[in-house]
C-alpha cells in the first residue's frame, strides 16, 4: 500500500492507492478516501494516474494555516492570549481554512483559559466565520439548513454559551445576520436565547451568587438565608465555640 496525496483544485488529501492482481497487459488501481467519501479508479499502470507525492508531512507546520495545538501548548493561559490566538487566525489567511475544526478546538479550551464565561471571547470566536458566503438565496436554501456543517458548529457554540449562563447582544445578531442571513437557523437559535435568558436569569426571587463560594460555613448560610426568607425581620448569627469545653471547632 503507497500513501499518496492527489490534489483536487488547491487543496491535498491522503488517498491509500492499493494494486490490484492483473488481468491479462493492464493492471488496476483502486484509492479510496474516507474523508471525502468517494473512490477511484484508473485501468492501465498504476503508475498513469496523476498525483502528487508530498515529500514532507502536510501537517507540517510550514503548511498549517493554524496550529490547533497551539492551545495545549501556550504557557500562559487568560483572556488576552486566548483572543490573540483567535486573532493570529482571523488574519493568517483571508479565506479561512479549517474555521470549523478551529472553532471546535477553541471551544474545548476555553475552560483552560479561564474565558468560557465571557461574552468577548464567544463573539471573537464567531468572528471566525467568513462573511457572506454561507448566506442562503432563497427559502429553500434556507429551510434544508444551507451550509449545516458551520450552522451546527455556531448553534453548538450558542449552547455551549447557554450552559455557561452568558446572554447574547445585539451585536452578536449582527454577526450572525452577516455570516448566514437572518433566515438562517443559527439566527433563530440567538432569537431564542434573547427570549428566555433574561426572563430565566431574573426569574428566582432568592439569587445566588455567581460562582457559588467553596466554603462550606457561607454555603451553609445561604440555605439558612432562603429558608427563613419569609420573614424579613430574620436576623442570622454566627456562634463561634472555640472556647466551649468539649467543642470539635477548630
Amino acid at each position: 500500500m503507497t500513501k499518496l496525496f492527489v490534489a483536487i483544485g488547491f487543496r491535498y488529501f491522503s488517498l491509500d492507492m492499493v494494486k490490484l492482481g492483473s488481468q491479462g497487459p493492464q493492471h488496476c488501481c483502486f484509492a479510496s478516501s474516507s474523508l471525502l467519501g468517494f473512490s477511484l479508479r484508473q485501468k492501465n499502470n498504476c503508475n498513469q494516474i496523476r498525483c502528487f507525492v508530498s515529500e514532507n508531512d502536510r501537517y507540517s507546520p510550514e503548511k498549517r494555516i493554524a496550529t490547533l495545538d497551539a492551545f495545549t501548548e501556550t504557557v500562559e493561559k487568560n483572556k488576552d492570549t486566548y483572543l490573540d490566538l483567535l486573532h493570529f487566525y482571523k488574519n493568517k489567511d483571508k479565506h479561512r481554512r479549517g474555521h470549523v475544526e478551529f472553532i471546535y478546538v477553541a471551544l474545548k479550551h476555553m475552560k483552560e483559559f479561564g474565558v468560557h464565561k465571557n461574552l468577548e471571547a464567544y463573539k471573537s470566536l464567531i468572528d471566525v466565520m467568513p462573511k457572506g458566503k454561507f448566506v442562503a438565496q432563497n427559502v429553500l436554501q434556507a429551510e434544508f439548513q444551507h451550509y449545516p456543517r458551520q450552522q451546527q458548529c455556531i448553534i453548538d457554540l450558542l449552547e455551549e454559551m447557554e450552559i455557561n449562563g452568558v446572554c447574547p447582544d445585539e451585536e452578536m445578531e449582527d454577526t450572525l445576520a452577516n455570516i448566514f442571513g437572518r433566515r438562517s437557523y443559527a439566527i433563530r437559535r440567538y432569537w431564542r436565547m434573547m427570549y428566555w435568558m433574561p426572563k430565566l436569569r431574573n426569574l428566582s426571587p432568592w439569587p445566588v451568587p455567581d460562582p457559588l463560594p467553596d466554603d462550606s460555613l457561607e454555603l451553609a448560610r445561604l440555605a439558612i438565608e432562603r429558608i427563613t426568607s419569609v420573614d424579613p425581620a430574620t436576623k442570622i448569627s454566627v456562634l463561634e465555640t472555640k472556647e466551649v469545653e468539649d467543642s470539635i471547632d477548630d
